[in-house]
Parts: C-alpha cells; structure tokens; sequence
C-alpha cells in the first residue's frame, strides 16, 4: 500500500469518527448512561453494519489498486524476460553457425592433409625414376676399359647429357615447391574498431551478449552494431579492450569471448553511493571468420550497467599484426 493510499483512509477514518460524534454523542458518555431502548439499539446495529460495509468497500478499493500496480510490475517483467529470450536465441543461433563453421574447417583440413600427402608421394617418385637414369650413363655395360678408350667426343655427349638430366630434376623439384601462379604484395588493411552503448542496460542476466551500439570506428567494416560482435576480416594478432561501468550497489563480471572460448574477464563491484568502472585489455590470435564479444559471466551479475554522459560503457579492438 503506497503512502497516498494511508493517508487518504486515515482522513476518512477521522471523518467517520467526527460523524459518529454528532450523530450519537451517547456513544462517549458509555460509562455513564446505557441505551436501554431497543429502538436505538437497532439504529446503532444498522449504523455499525453501515459503517463495517463502507470499510470493506474501502480496504477492496485499496487492493484492487494494489493488485493494478503488481500487474504492471509483471508486465514489465514479461517484456523484460521477452527481451532476454531473444537475446538467448540470438546467441544460440551464433553458436550453432560456429560449429558448423569448425566442421567446414575440419574437412578442409583433412582434405588438403591428403592433398600435401600425394604431392609428396609424387615428388618422391619422380626423383626416384630420374635419379638413377642420371647415374646409369656410365653403366650401360661399359668396362673401364671401355671408358678410357672413349673418345673426347663421347665424353661430351655423356657429360652434356648428365648436366640434362640434373637440370630437369632441379627443375622438377622447383615446380613441386614453388606454387602454379605468384601472388602479388598487397599492403596491409587497417583493421579497427571502437563502439558504445547508448544508454543504460538494466536487469543484466548470466552469460548475457552486450549489445555496443554507438560505432565510432568501423576500418575493415568487422564490427556489427546490431548484435554487438566483431567478426575479424583477417587472420592475425589482435587486441582487444572493453569498459563497464557501474553504479549504485550494482555489481558484473564481463568476459571476453572469441566464439565459445573466454579469453579475458573483468569484475566491477560497487559499493553504495558509490561509481565506478572497470577496463580489460587483451592481445590474442583470431583466425578470419571468428566470432569476438562481450558478455556477462554466468555468475556475479547483479543490477543495471551504466552508460552516459559521465561515463560510457564501450567495446574496441585493432589488428596489430
């Protein structure tokens, strides 16, 4: 019961009193004179009931508000539940995409795995044919003999055909290693990001993806403002910092994730009346395509994240190699 409800009854319980005196001054003089007439005993029961009637009218008005008030606290629980349901959903979906990508990848792997094995199945056959024809120009059943009787021009032959045959295994080798076409330099893209929350974020749930949705810097487009993730356009080393604020006797633990793995973790904890914010920085490698975001832990969240004018709650993060 709010306190404008108390003092309305209590000033219809003083105008009830106020009535009850002009009307019945005997009703104050009870030690002194007792009704005796039937008749004035009836009204008083009649004015009693009367009187019990307008109470339990009065105290049914009081709860009938009372209950509006509780309906509209669970409404705003509703859609506040409604809210974090999507969130979960939202989440779910990013997590299941993840593993769908991890299988891709799994498979890319084991089929370039078997296609370095029969490269190199190929290369060892080759220098295993081609090596030994090279050696067996002196062993076409020639005596020593033989070869010392060979004349200037036959040794030529031999040695320009040996030089050939070196030649192409070196050549063979080269077109095992080297691949079909170069690629040319490209220079570097600037990859960086920096964003915020536009406001408040009350009734913070566990494992809750915190949505910074102010971009100020988008280089390489990786961060997407709508779900609060950066997706990282490249492979590489990158770093990453995050800010929460808090207020009040509020208090959350923050991690950093790359798709399901944490890789940092923050906790700001507030005492009462008090203000205060907590940074993280991180320095990790992100392959191209990886999920990177903020979000509650599944434990000590309690209360509202704060971003305002005084203070903003952001997300931000670069490729450094």
């Amino acid at each position: 019961m709010d306190v404008d409800a108390i003092q309305k009854l209590t000033e219809k319980l003083n105008l009830l009193e106020q009535r009850l005196t002009r009307e019945h001054p005997h009703l104050h003089n009870m030690k002194d004179k007792s009704l005796s007439n039937e008749n004035s005993n009836i009204v008083n029961e009649r004015w009693i009931r009367n009187m019990e009637n307008r109470f339990e009218k009065l105290e049914n008005t009081i709860l009938e508000k009372n209950c509006d008030k509780k309906f509209h606290l669970l409404e705003e629980t509703v859609m506040e539940l409604s809210k974090q349901v999507k969130q979960q959903v939202l989440y779910n979906d990013r997590t299941e995409r993840l593993e769908i990508i991890v299988r891709d990848q799994e498979k890319t792997i084991v089929q370039l795995r078997q296609e370095v094995m029969q490269i190199k199945q190929t290369g060892s056959a080759i220098q295993d044919f081609l090596v030994p024809t090279v050696g067996e120009h002196d062993k076409n059943g020639n005596t020593k003999d033989d070869i010392k009787n060979k004349s200037g021009i036959t040794q030529r032959i031999g040695s320009t055909a040996a030089s050939s045959g070196l030649r192409d295994i070196d050549s063979n080798k080269k077109r095992l290693l080297l691949p079909a076409t170069q690629q040319p330099v490209t220079t570097p893209t600037i990859i960086a990001f920096y964003a915020y929350k536009a406001g408040d974020t009350p009734s913070i749930t566990i494992q809750y993806p915190l949505v910074f949705d102010v971009v100020k810097t988008n280089n390489g487009n990786g961060y997407h403002p709508s779900t609060g993730t950066f997706i990282a356009p490249e492979t590489g080393i990158y770093v990453f910092t995050w800010t929460i604020r808090e207020s009040g006797n509020c208090f959350h633990s923050a991690q950093l994730m790359v798709n399901t793995s944490e890789i940092g973790i923050i906790h700001v904890h507030v005492g009462s009346g008090g203000d205060s914010e907590g940074t993280g920085v991180v320095v990790t490698h992100v392959n191209a395509g990886d999920d990177v975001y903020v979000r509650t832990n599944a434990y000590w969240n309690n209360c509202n994240i704060i971003s305002n004018g005084a203070g903003r709650s952001s997300f931000a993060g670069w490729k450094l190699s």
